[in-house]
């Protein structure tokens, strides 16, 4: 006898049979019981609601579920992170629509008091999840949007008064996109506002919130004013300055960062600049400039870790089209430096004559996957084999053996067991008659 299956009751269906009113007794009745609920339905049609101060009603409804940090409300429930999660996804959408339907004043304001939550969550709770993020970059576009339209005067002067107060509370930090960037890319703050944020963020610097983009951030506000750059250049350590630098160099502010360059006398910046210069020159495509400015590099003007970034940042095209003008350069950098480049433009004779000539296992390890990936089996084994026969005639005993056996364990995790059995013939061939080799080898 085969068991009855029982159909689910859909929604759909019970929706149909309830009067509106039932619907509106339910649901009320139901906020009662569960807080969250409650919250999560006014959210939803708050935008609707006409309360005299829209403004303050996304405030409300935001901190009934979002309550103030304290030693005995320390930590967001799942319950609350469930709830927080809807409500904001379903202010996006109401977002979306206001913007749609050209009611900027209202979409404003739910931007804002979002973005004020958003910064709460991640920097009080410390919640960072991927969707409270997605989140946060989808109120930004929606402040980019809104910035961009022909709004009016005093609305613009207090959305940008409400965006430089926000951004100066202490849970606000910076990301490496955030309302800093957006304000900055669209004019929207003058000189005195940038001061003010300027300073707000070097006491936020100063009190151990030490990140890129903070540095970043005070490198791009005070680009343009002199004394904003001054008082950044004082403050901040210039190692953290060049490394803010490289990264206002990759988010696409090159030219704010060639002011720092420029302006270096009166600055007082120097550290690593001829490196700023040379990545400038990469970024503009002045590849014959770059060139001269390689080859005329000079050693005191930079330290490794500038170094290795001007090195990771030369495209491999670069690298290749100009490869024998700067032959002469490379072969006066670092052993490191120079088989990064090689592998990077595949002189790989290069590399190899440069491994060799270290006779230093280790230094292969760092390399032989390349060689693996460009099929350089052969050269690999050979490479291998000449290491641990020159180990093997000068070592005897466990130490020649451990030698031996980290090779081998290093080419079964590269799976390349063809070159260990090559390599154990060979040495099978040449030390089989010397005591003094483990014929397990």
């Amino acid at each position: 006898m085969t068991k009855k299956k029982h159909k689910k009751l859909s929604l759909k269906e019970v929706l149909e049979i309830a009067t509106e009113s039932e619907l509106k007794a339910y649901l009320a009745q139901y906020a009662k019981k569960d807080a969250g609920f409650e919250v999560a339905l006014k959210a939803h049609f708050v935008s609707r609601l006409v309360t005299g101060d829209e403004d303050n009603k996304y405030y409300r409804i935001l901190s009934e579920v979002i309550k103030p940090r304290t030693l005995a409300n320390d930590k967001l429930t799942q319950r609350t992170k469930k709830v927080t999660d809807m409500i904001l996804m379903d202010l996006t959408f109401q977002m979306e629509d206001l913007l749609s339907t050209d009611n900027y004043r209202e979409a404003y304001f739910v931007i804002k008091n979002c973005l004020d939550k958003i910064a709460y969550l991640q920097h009080k709770y410390l919640w960072q999840s991927k969707s409270i993020e997605r989140y946060r970059v989808t109120f930004l576009e929606g402040l980019d949007i809104l910035i961009r339209k022909d709004i009016a005067p005093r609305f613009r002067a207090q959305l940008e008064k409400d965006m430089k107060l926000l951004v100066m509370k202490s849970y606000f930090l910076p990301a490496t996109h955030d309302i800093w960037h957006v304000m900055t890319k669209n004019e929207a703050w003058d000189g005195d506002a940038k001061y003010e944020i300027t300073k707000n963020l070097l006491e936020k610097y100063k009190e151990g919130y030490v990140s890129q983009q903070m540095i970043t951030l005070l490198l791009l506000l005070g680009a343009d004013y002199k004394e904003i750059k001054k008082k950044v250049l004082f403050d901040v350590n210039h190692t953290d300055v060049f490394k803010g630098l490289m990264l206002l160099i990759e988010l696409g502010y090159p030219r704010e960062a060639a002011l720092y360059i420029e302006d270096n006398i009166e600055s007082g910046y120097s550290y690593n600049n001829t490196i700023v210069e040379c990545i400038l020159l990469h970024e503009t495509n002045d590849f014959e400039a770059l060139t001269e400015a390689l080859q005329n590099l000079s050693t005191d003007t930079y330290d490794s870790v500038g170094l290795d970034l001007l090195i990771r940042h030369l495209s491999q095209d670069y690298l290749q089209s100009h490869y024998k003008k700067l032959n002469k350069w490379i072969s006066t950098l670092a052993f490191k430096t120079q088989c990064d480049i090689y592998a990077k433009v595949q002189a790989f004779k290069k590399l190899i004559k440069n491994l060799t000539e270290k006779d230093d296992v280790e230094w292969v390890r760092v390399y032989d996957q390349i060689l693996v990936d460009n099929d350089l089996l052969q050269e690999l084994e050979t490479l291998y084999l000449s290491l641990i026969t020159d180990h093997l005639d000068n070592h005897v005993g466990d130490k020649a053996n451990r030698y031996v056996t980290r090779v081998y364990e290093r080419l079964q995790m590269l799976s390349q067991v063809e070159i260990r059995k090559n390599i154990q013939q060979a040495l099978y061939d040449r030390y089989a008659n010397q005591d003094s080799v483990d014929s397990d080898l």
